[in-house]
């Protein structure tokens, strides 16, 4: 029962009626205190909503990166290639500002909707959908920034051949 205790296991003993259900705090007079009363550390299902965050926030910065350094090599007045055929030939092109922005928006708006989804679950409880959520939204961010680079890419390497950057 002591282990139990020290641990923070026992969730009667640190049940608060306000509804906080603070974790036991070893540093009750400071450091680390903060952190300890808002998140337990035992609980997995805080670390897949922040690891999704954190993948999201970490992806559109990387591809904001990659987009201003495409930028950099693309003409002001270029037409981007958005889509490419079976043969390897766009089959459309767009706006150069447009075509390097396309792709961080819509990665931006499924990462909000997919956060808004996943801080509605409940604190504290992990569920199949908590497991799916925070998974789901750690595998969109790398997905999203692989098609990025892999569209720039090819893009690139068509007005390379072509000359038209």
């Amino acid at each position: 029962m002591w282990i139990k205790s020290r641990l923070g296991l026992n969730w009667a003993r640190n049940f608060d009626p306000c509804g906080s259900n603070r974790a036991w705090n070893p540093y009750p007079r400071g450091g680390y205190g903060a952190l300890v009363d808002r998140v337990n550390p035992l609980d997995f299902s805080h670390f897949l909503l922040w690891t999704g965050d954190l993948c999201f926030v970490a992806g559109l910065i990387l591809m904001t990166l990659i987009s201003a350094s495409a930028a950099a090599k693309i003409n002001p007045g270029a037409h981007v290639p958005m889509q490419f055929g079976l043969n390897g030939q766009p089959t459309w092109a767009a706006p150069r500002r447009f075509a390097l922005l396309f792709a961080p928006a819509l990665a931006a708006g499924f990462g909000l909707l997919l956060t808004f989804f996943a801080h509605r679950l409940p604190n504290g409880q992990l569920t199949k959908e908590a497991v799916s959520l925070g998974t789901s939204r750690v595998f969109m961010a790398f997905t999203f920034v692989l098609a990025h680079m892999v569209h720039l890419a090819f893009a690139l390497k068509w007005l390379n051949k072509d000359k038209r950057r």
